[in-house]
């Protein structure tokens, strides 16, 4: 049953996540600031004071974004869509300079940005994070998939998409065979089925200052990166998260799969500031790896079950945050005990859009969904909507409100009286 369960949910969820924008995606705490930028798949970045409690000032930004990070010292914000990095200035939301590429990575308070090249394009491009000024660009003779950096940013860490690496390397780098589990568990079905199929990754190690490879490790299993992809190099392991498993790579260049009987998918990953701990989250919980004593530590944010998936992760030395797409931030210690919360009820006086995907082919099914979405409109005495000026689209704004909580009242509602098709909210639209 559990097996069912979750096919169910990761079928949902994978028809539906990417279907249109307007979405959180990114969190990142100002380095000796108790500022936090948010954003996400529109063109706002909120910025919350994580000791008020409250939105202190926002401001436009080109389009929606993935990810977000600052330089060491917190004068540069950055931000990542796809292809393309934003160095801006934190304090007024100026643009500083944009810097195109193919597959931009960012990391938290790093010296570097990395773009990864696609395509059959088998390099790598590493940046300055100060000024945007491309660095080096260094050949790794295979698909990037992911990139890291140790935690003194003297070594890149690249990691491949999919290869064929054969059953003799599959086997001579594996620890040991993973048994098949009697219940369903999401690790144990990956290692199961990965472990012996005769494919798996390469791991290329780069000594930065030296402009040197350093090595060229073997991985028995690939990595899909579905939402959360992440890899923790320490002095003597490399670890990697992904979306369903977890593994180490030791000095030996062995791999160890590396088991959680309450595992779950990961749709947010992040190694804490010191090294020491790895953060996979779900829907508000998860697990802390504990890497010093490879331990596992669970953790379960949620309030009444409710089932709203985490969006982003940051951390300081005595908290880890989790932002999730319900617009709160919750914050736990490293035992996985929670400890604040916050809801981002505000993003200025344009407040936050519903949007609405109106995927429906059929008139007879438009009608129906517009019937529910205008009796909500009549009694908010809000004007009503003509979904047929919108077949097809995926950002149709059904209403605009001052809070997220009365936009959550609305979709509420809506879905009460059987509403079908998908609902996000967001800030609404700089013009």
């Amino acid at each position: 049953m559990n097996k069912i369960i979750s096919i169910l949910i990761f079928s949902l969820i994978t028809q539906f996540s990417f279907a249109f924008d307007f979405e959180l995606s990114a969190a990142v705490k100002r380095p000796s600031s108790n500022e936090v930028f948010v954003g996400g798949t529109f063109n706002t970045i909120i910025v919350f004071d994580i000791e008020k409690g409250e939105t202190v000032r926002y401001f436009k930004i080109e389009k929606g974004i993935k990810d977000l990070q600052f330089d060491k010292k917190g004068k540069i914000l950055l931000a990542a869509s796809t292809s393309t990095a934003y160095l801006i200035n934190p304090d007024d939301g100026n643009l500083i300079t944009a810097i195109n590429g193919s597959d931009i990575q960012l990391f938290a308070e790093s010296p570097y940005f990395i773009d990864m090249k696609k395509y059959g394009d088998t390099k790598v491009v590493l940046f300055d994070t100060d000024s945007g000024k491309k660095l080096k660009e260094i050949r790794i003779g295979f698909q990037p998939k992911v990139c890291g950096f140790d935690k003194e940013f003297k070594t890149l860490y690249v990691v491949s998409s999919k290869n064929n690496i054969g059953p003799e390397e599959e086997s001579k780098h594996l620890l040991k065979i993973i048994e098949k589990s009697t219940l369903y568990n999401c690790y144990n079905q990956a290692y199961t089925s990965k472990q012996a199929d005769n494919s798996g990754a390469y791991i290329y190690k780069y000594d930065i200052k030296n402009d040197t490879e350093i090595s060229n490790i073997v991985c028995p299993f690939d990595f899909t990166g579905t939402f959360a992809l992440l890899i923790t190099p320490t002095e003597n392991d490399i670890y990697i998260s992904d979306w369903d498993m977890l593994i180490k790579i030791d000095i030996n260049n062995i791999t160890t799969a590396i088991e959680c009987n309450r595992a779950a998918f990961a749709y947010a990953n992040h190694t804490t500031v010191d090294y020491k701990n790895i953060i996979i989250a779900s829907t508000k919980s998860g697990n802390i790896y504990n890497i010093l004593e490879s331990k596992w530590i669970e953790f379960n944010l949620r309030e009444n079950n409710e089932l709203v998936y985490t969006a982003d992760i940051f951390s300081t030395e005595d908290r880890i945050w989790l932002l999730s797409k319900d617009y709160t931030l919750i914050s736990m210690n490293y035992n996985g005990e929670k400890d604040k919360e916050f809801k981002i009820n505000n993003a200025g006086e344009k407040g936050f859009s519903v949007y609405y995907h109106n995927g429906y082919s059929k008139k007879e099914d438009r009608d129906k969904e517009s019937e529910i979405i205008n009796q909500e409109l009549n009694v908010l005495s809000l004007p009503n909507i003509d979904l047929e000026q919108f077949i097809g689209k995926s950002d149709v704004i059904l209403a605009t409100f001052s809070t997220v909580t009365e936009a959550e009242e609305f979709i509420k509602n809506l879905k009460n009286n059987k509403l079908n098709y998908i609902t996000r909210i967001a800030p609404a639209k700089f013009d």
